[in-house]
């Protein structure tokens, strides 16, 4: 009888997005503009490349985002998620 072979677990990778400080150097109301509409298109950019907005991922300023692709991943600077397996030894 074959044993069952488990299946590895993709590797997770994490963003941080803050909106606290997204303004912070707008001087105009059209800069200002600019700033959001880049953020939306950004935005509009990973969910289309399949990111995922982490579960209960929402605060006061900021949001955690999600992707198992490395090539994602990479495009928009995430961080891989330490497996804390990984950590036990």
């Amino acid at each position: 009888m074959a044993a069952a072979v488990k299946a590895a677990k993709p590797t997770e990778y994490e963003l941080l997005w803050r909106n606290k400080f997204l303004a912070i150097d707008t001087k105009t109301f059209d800069e200002f503009i600019a700033v959001m509409e880049n953020s939306v298109n950004q935005l509009k950019a990973m969910k289309a490349d399949g990111v995922t907005l982490q579960e209960e991922g929402i605060g006061d300023d900021y949001a955690w985002f999600h992707t198992t692709d490395p090539k994602v991943a990479k495009k928009y600077g995430f961080n891989k998620v330490e497996d804390e397996e990984e950590d036990d030894d």
